[in-house]
């Protein structure tokens, strides 16, 4: 049996303190998954855009595509694993005087992604990728997710999540 698995992932963060931002960052993520059996996958494409002032980076699109492996698939937990070519463009806020302000250029990516229903109304979950460019770009990326989200109603969750980007 062939499965399809799609993400759709969209997070900001503004933080204001006395009317200054002292965060703000945003970042959505889609992709679609093709199953080529019970374990094996291809994730057929993957596309993020990311915008984080505090770290120079205007935008950065970055496009994926690879091979994963689903390493534990059961009612209450899914564990995965990835890895593949991607395209990641970079447009940074502010550059040096004679230097460019964008780059762009083919990246390999690693990733897992480990969800844990903990109870009937909460789950647990904790994403990382890394992207390794080349020095224009940055040498390489970093971005980890993890938290918990809690259904309260059947149409209210709230979800606390910590996330690290590098």
């Amino acid at each position: 049996p062939i499965r399809f698995r799609g993400a759709r992932v969209a997070a900001g963060t503004i933080t204001r303190i006395d009317d200054e931002d002292t965060t703000n960052n945003h970042r959505v993520t889609v992709g679609w998954d093709h199953f080529l059996g019970k374990k094996w996958f291809v994730n057929v494409v993957g596309i993020e855009w990311y915008r984080d002032p505090f770290q120079n980076v205007g935008d950065r699109w970055t496009a994926t595509a690879g091979l994963g492996y689903e390493i534990v698939d059961t009612p209450r937990t899914s564990w995965s694993v990835t890895a593949g070519p991607a395209w990641q463009a970079t447009r940074w806020d502010s550059a040096p005087v004679d230097g460019e302000d964008s780059a762009d250029s083919l990246a390999l990516r690693v990733g897992t992604r480990f969800d844990h229903d903990l109870t009937k109304s909460i789950d647990f979950h904790a994403y990382y990728n890394a992207f390794f460019t080349d020095e224009a770009s940055g040498t390489y990326t970093h971005h980890f997710d993890t938290g918990v989200e809690i259904e309260l109603t059947s149409d209210f969750d709230v979800n606390v999540a910590w996330v690290w980007d590098r």
